[in-house]
């Protein structure tokens, strides 16, 4: 409009308050704690491997697991009889954010499937089926 004057503020906060985008990341700190004896409650026995993980992200992120785990601590872990300390890693790496890489689901998807159905991580068995499928050759 003619005679109107437009104005436009802004705030950017100073570099002195300004953190850096990579300290803001939740999920990549959340990640950091995957395996963090001191700030967990709550191991798991996979064979000769110990687990470590919090309980507050399992009730966040997977919650059958977390009801599954709800009696056992620190100190006296939850055994995992039927999966390998390998695939039970990644599916509790998955839990706390990480990605699966393409050569991990390439080896692993099938073990990943059963694993992840049998304790309740619905995204990932659904992850891993379509993995699966996709990668299946059919011939007739």
């Amino acid at each position: 409009n003619e005679g109107t004057l437009s104005c436009v503020v802004g705030n950017r906060p100073t570099e002195k308050y300004y953190r850096q985008p990579e300290t803001l990341s939740l999920s990549g700190n959340i990640l950091k704690l995957f395996g963090d004896e001191e700030t967990s409650d709550l191991a798991f026995q996979v064979g000769d491997t110990t687990f470590y993980a919090q309980k507050f992200i399992l009730k966040a992120q997977e919650p059958e697991l977390f009801q599954l785990s709800e009696h056992f601590d620190k100190d006296a872990p939850m055994p995992i009889n039927d999966v390998k300390p390998a695939i039970f890693e990644i599916m509790l790496k998955y839990i706390y954010g990480k990605i699966i890489h393409v050569r991990e689901w390439k080896e692993h998807a099938k073990q990943i499937m059963e694993a992840s159905n049998k304790y309740g991580f619905s995204r990932l068995t659904l992850e891993a089926e379509a993995f699966y499928v996709k990668e299946m050759n059919l011939t007739v």
